[in-house]
């Protein structure tokens, strides 16, 4: 019986050990399973952070190249900027030149018409006298031109100069007689033909006018009357010939009409010889 009892005691005392080895085998389990649970955390962790902080890299680096870019064209856009506003500011400038010389061409010919009008009033007592014969020791003061072609009597005390023009070889030198009073350069000028001229300045505008007023009685002779122009002024009037015909076109007073149809019309320059 005592055996019995002593076999029974240590089975049972076997069956405690290995219980509690059990137990503890299966704690060591439980506790590996979670410390393997815990790892694996630890490592996905460290797995997604890795992941992560490439990913950080990855993008940093494309922002820098991406930033670069917007760089390169925030400096491109500047610089075309930059083009734009001097494109723009070199067409002003080019707009105020061309305002400028258009103003300025403006005011060329304004001094240019202010001078030849100047020119053409110093000359309003004169004519020029064309197809008088030339002699040898004249004295063109005292050519009875007046007397014997217009019937008229013109002192040499109305006259204030009156020589030989300069003519080319083989042409007979006009006459530019200055009269006294404009109004005898006037009558004379309305009778007129060509040889050397003589130019005439009268002492009157009175006396130019009444010399010029006859020049029509010289119709059929070779003398003509004409009026002491400047050289503008003679280019205007032979322009207006051409456009117009000789009947059509004439000076008075140091002026140049022309005649189209009923109108008659003041000229001043080329483009006036465009008639509407």
């Amino acid at each position: 019986m005592p055996e019995t009892s002593r076999s029974t005691r240590s089975t049972s005392e076997e069956d405690n050990l290995i219980k509690k080895v059990v137990e503890k085998v299966l704690s060591l389990q439980l506790f590996v399973n979670s410390l393997v649970e815990k790892l694996k955390l630890e490592f996905q962790e460290e797995i997604n952070i890795q992941s992560v902080e490439k990913l950080k890299l990855e993008f940093q680096e494309e922002i820098n190249i991406q930033s670069g870019k917007i760089k390169h064209l925030e400096e491109k856009l500047g610089e075309c900027i930059t083009k734009t506003k001097y494109i723009q500011e070199t067409q002003t400038y080019k707009n105020e030149i061309k305002h400028l010389q258009k103003k300025l061409e403006e005011s060329d010919k304004e001094v240019k018409n202010a001078q030849n009008a100047l020119e053409q009033y110093t000359r309003r007592n004169s004519l020029r006298i064309f197809g008088i014969p030339e002699n040898k020791n004249e004295n063109t003061s005292d050519i009875m031109f007046c007397t014997e072609k217009l019937n008229l009597d013109v002192p040499t005390t109305a006259i204030d100069y009156c020589h030989r023009l300069f003519a080319k070889e083989g042409q007979q030198k006009p006459i530019i007689v200055k009269f006294i009073s404009r109004y005898t350069k006037k009558l004379v000028y309305s009778k007129e033909g060509q040889q050397k001229p003589i130019i005439v300045k009268f002492i009157s505008r009175y006396t130019k006018k009444l010399v010029y007023s006859k020049k029509k009685m010289l119709k059929g002779s070779k003398v003509v009357i004409k009026e002491d122009l400047t050289r503008a002024n003679q280019n205007l009037l032979k322009e207006a010939s051409k456009r117009f015909g000789d009947r059509k076109a004439w000076s008075f007073e140091g002026k140049i009409y022309v005649k189209s149809g009923d109108r008659i019309k003041t000229v001043k320059s080329i483009s006036d010889l465009e008639i509407d």
